[in-house]
């Protein structure tokens, strides 16, 4: 089988380690995607690596061109390599065709693909050796159809290649037998020759059922595999967190590895790439983690370490606590007021792009006994009394405005004396540093004065590689920003830049929303909606959007961002057009890229061109356009449901969004739609 199951992720690990042991160069490679779950899950290996004393190479990448260059230039030509890491990335799209294994040989060679999106090419869990998939429990059980048809359309393709051959030497011995037939009919009298025995009927039904009987199968194989692909993306257990559960299972956990399982977990949930069901299972296994590491540093800790703790000015207290999370954006880092305006789960119920919203953000802070001069101070200022109050008026007045999920469970680290971060204030910081180019973090506020800044003109120092790891010029600001993201899980003066770095990403993404609602920019069809952004000047020019090369098509750009969750896609056009996206079925079902020559008869390879053509701070203007459309829908569907007009349920239409380029090239185009409930 070419997947593996929980109860076997520890033994993938073990044989990585046997097989670098046969090794005497590097024989570990990471291809690590551009998103916080991958980079959390590549800290947590390359720590299991460097304990091993395994020597290993990381390779950030940006797109599926990405891994192809990355194939062509370093795996190919290098046969020590063993061991190819694919994390949260390949599982969408055909890892033999990719890579370009099909060409070499396999005996010495495996490519662990760790990738939280689904679906799963099922070439890669059933069709040839050399690629393993990391899956959770029961998936694989759960796609034995699946593993039929797919096993039952190879077996007859192969059957079709042979059969061709045959038909091929039936044809040239058909040819030879009539040639020497004919002259031995002129040599022989005409009582003597034979006619072939013509095929009896029984025998003609006997084939003619058969091949109904294949064509059937066939059929129901091909219709089971379309239905399989065509689900939409979704996405299962974060690759970060099946990476901890490894090193769990190895028993070599500590509290950062446990720190960094949680932070791409809660990136998941609050970009609702996960459900509340998964999520509460996934935050009672991390509950359980938290107090069993907790309390171990408590036992392990001895006296000197306690007088080393007392004379530290950093504080001795290092903690990961639960906590119950507001779903206010980055609330411990600005004002209440602030953090409620700039929440996508919070402005959107109250529509805070007109002034009858922003009234009602007003009146929702009064009802909470916040006074306005209150709501603009910093959170942290305010007095603790004054915190708890507000905690309970939150509880008791939340359903007057619709906010009945405005607290979720999650996690806190405590840091002694350099306070406390929450992992959702993390992940934030993240994002904006893997997605914000060097030109970006200048724009924004000047929020990294001090950390990589060069003289007084604003102009900062280039982010420094590592000679494996040089990168291109058209890349060198995503490169940047991935590096910087890489240190900021250690460096915490880098994480809260981050995080003030994300502050301004939010200002922008909420000045578009309410530019382009309080403009009209939003063209309702009757298949779908489409916006046109104009106002990009510090939104799309700055870098906020992920940045394209020089290439007219999407498939051959070599800059291309991820996909928010499967939800949305962005690439390059060649036109000044903006393109449509059609009506979807199912969950963020995604048409094909626009501007790239993606194939239409196998859906599998549409869904390889998904994560080439992704969006990156761009798709956190999408969400807002996914939330308040469909709270909308929701609102004139519970109108229509009193006066007994009702449809079966709320309605959201996919729409598009098209944002001029920088480089004056055409357009950034976005594609969302609703959730499956939603898209009737």
């Amino acid at each position: 089988m070419g997947f593996i199951e929980p109860d076997r992720h520890a033994q993938a690990y073990e044989r990585i380690r046997e097989d670098a042991a046969n090794s005497f160069s590097t024989s570990v490679l990471l291809l690590v995607a551009n998103d916080p779950d991958a980079l959390c899950a590549a800290r947590i290996l390359t720590h299991l690596l460097k304990e091993d004393f395994i020597p290993h190479q990381i390779r950030p990448v940006s797109g599926y061109m990405d891994v192809v260059r990355e194939a062509q230039e370093l795996i190919l030509p290098n046969p020590e390599i063993t061991s190819i890491v694919m994390l949260n990335c390949g599982g969408l799209a055909d890892i033999h065709s990719i890579l370009q294994l099909d060409e070499h040989r396999m005996d010495r060679r495996t490519v662990y693909v760790c990738d939280c999106r689904r679906p799963i090419h099922l070439t890669n869990l059933f069709g040839e050796m050399g690629v393993q998939v990391f899956l959770g429990k029961n998936e694989g059980s759960a796609l034995s159809e699946e593993r039929d048809a797919f096993l039952l359309l190879s077996a007859e393709a192969i059957e079709e290649d042979a059969g061709e051959e045959e038909e091929e030497e039936e044809e040239d011995w058909d040819n030879s037998e009539l040639e020497a037939l004919s002259i031995s009919q002129n040599s022989e009298s005409p009582a003597r020759s034979r006619k072939r025995p013509s095929p009896t009927p029984a025998n003609m039904d006997g084939k003619r059922k058969a091949r109904q009987e294949k064509t059937r199968r066939h059929a129901s194989a091909r219709h089971l595999l379309d239905n399989y692909y065509n689900q939409g993306t979704w996405e299962e257990r974060p690759c970060s967190a099946i990476m901890y559960g490894i090193a769990s299972a190895l028993r070599r956990s500590n509290r950062s590895l446990l720190w960094w399982g949680i932070v791409g977990m809660t990136d998941q949930y609050i970009h609702d790439r996960c459900p509340n069901e998964r999520y509460a299972l996934e935050y009672h296994l991390a509950m359980e983690e938290t107090t069993t590491t907790n309390s171990s540093s408590t036992t392990e800790s001895t006296s000197a370490q306690d007088v080393a703790d007392a004379l530290s000015t950093q504080g001795a207290e290092d903690r990961i606590e639960s906590t119950d999370e507001l779903r206010f954006t980055l609330f411990r880092h600005w004002s209440l007021y602030d953090a409620m305006y700039h929440s996508r789960y919070v402005a959107t119920r109250l529509g805070i792009w007109k002034e009858r919203g922003r009234s009602r953000l007003l009146g929702f802070l009064t009802r909470l006994g916040c006074s306005r001069e209150q709501a603009q101070e910093p959170f942290t200022h305010l007095d603790a009394p004054l915190k708890r109050k507000l905690l309970a008026a939150l509880r008791s007045e939340r359903s007057f405005y619709r906010l009945e999920d405005l607290e979720f469970p999650s996690f806190t680290r405590r840091q002694g004396f350099r306070g406390t971060l929450a992992a959702g204030d993390v992940a934030w910081g993240l994002i904006a540093l893997l997605g914000c180019g060097s030109e970006a973090i200048g724009r924004i506020g000047g929020v990294w004065s001090g950390v990589a800044r060069t003289g007084n003109s604003g102009s900062y120092a280039p982010m420094s590689y590592s000679a494996s790891q040089p990168p291109s010029s058209s890349s060198t600001q995503w490169y940047g920003g991935f590096w910087r993201a890489w240190d900021a899980l250690e460096r915490d003066e880098l994480l809260r830049a981050g995080v003030s770095l994300s502050l301004g990403v939010h200002r922008e993404v909420v000045r578009q929303v309410s530019s382009v609602m309080t403009g009209k920019h939003l063209l309702r069809g009757r298949n779908f909606s489409q916006v046109i952004i104009t106002e990009n000047d510090s939104f799309s020019a700055s870098g906020l959007v992920a940045p394209s090369t020089g290439s007219d098509s999407g498939v051959e750009a070599e800059e291309e961002s991820l996909v928010n969750g499967g939800r949305g896609l962005i690439s390059p056009r060649s036109t000044s057009t903006p393109a449509t996206i059609g009506p979807h079925s199912s969950n963020a079902q995604v048409s094909a890229p626009l501007g790239a020559q993606a194939p239409t008869e196998d859906p599998s390879e549409l869904l390889s061109h998904l994560w080439d053509n992704g969006a990156s701070l761009c798709g956190l203007l999408g969400e807002w356009f996914v939330e308040g459309l469909r709270d909308g829908a929701q609102q004139r569907w519970a109108r229509r449901r009193d006066t007994r007009r009702a449809r079966s349920g709320p309605r959201v239409k996919p729409f598009v969004i098209a944002s001029p380029r920088s480089d004056g090239r055409g357009y950034f185009v976005c594609g969302f739609s609703g959730t499956q409930a939603d898209a009737k």
